[in-house]
């Protein structure tokens, strides 16, 4: 009987399917309001953003924008611009790199329904949107992390 219990629970937990994305959408665009605040991404003389959209396999979605400016205080002007508009910040924090310097910056932002996780390192801006919180940590998981060696969308 508990072998049998076992064998059930067993099956039960191995027909849980791990949440996939799929790219549908890529496109790339300029930020008018960033350049007239003085932004541009090289090698544009303006503020150009990648976007890519990926589609979860239980539906709902995360977006992505990505910019790559020449210098990391660049970036890190428009992450702080970035977040001076928005609607509420859930939480901010930075991580320092063995020499001292901004090795990450991130934070958590809300707005309704919709929840969005910005990243800085580097030259390079990045922020990943989504209307589902449980769908934006499994990104988080996902993507994020490997990616950056941080745990993407929680405070330490």
């Amino acid at each position: 009987m508990v072998a049998l219990s076992l064998a059930v629970a067993g099956a039960n937990a191995s027909d849980k399917k791990p949440l996939k994305f799929e790219i549908t959408k890529m496109a790339d665009g300029i930020d008018e309001a960033a350049t007239e605040a003085g932004f541009h991404t090289k090698p544009w003389a303006n503020c150009h953003l990648a976007f890519t959209l990926y589609t979860a396999s239980t539906g709902g979605g995360v977006s992505v924008r990505s910019a790559y400016f020449a210098t990391a205080e660049e970036a890190d002007r428009y992450f702080q611009w970035s977040l001076d508009q928005a609607a509420k910040v859930g939480w901010e924090e930075q991580n320092a790199n063995a020499n001292g310097t901004q090795a990450v910056r991130r934070a958590v932002l809300s707005k309704g329904n919709e929840w969005q996780l910005m990243l800085t390192g580097g030259g390079t801006f990045r922020s990943f949107t989504a209307s589902d919180r449980q769908i934006l940590l499994e990104f988080g998981k996902q993507f994020i992390e490997p990616k950056f060696g941080i745990d993407g969308v929680s405070p330490n």
